[in-house]
């Protein structure tokens, strides 16, 4: 994750919304430490807050890139 971010790109902590108290240690383990940008529950379906974390990050790449999508 870190050269991933050293090389301008971001990370997304995706987990199981039912998970266990370890996991979520886990996950407070990733933010405190900032290995990740962003953390969302995995929900697949359009208009989740990972679908919006997802569609925001490629519509802020296209606007770096000097192009803006049609539809995302």
């Amino acid at each position: 994750m870190k050269m991933m971010h050293i090389k301008g790109g971001y990370s997304i902590a995706v987990y199981d919304p039912r998970n266990s108290e370890r996991d979520q240690q886990k996950i407070y383990g990733l933010i405190s430490e900032d290995r990740v940008n962003f953390v969302a529950a995995a929900d697949y379906r359009e208009g989740s807050a990972l679908d919006l974390i997802v569609k925001g990050l490629i519509g802020r790449m296209a606007i770096s890139a000097g192009t803006v999508p049609d539809v995302l």
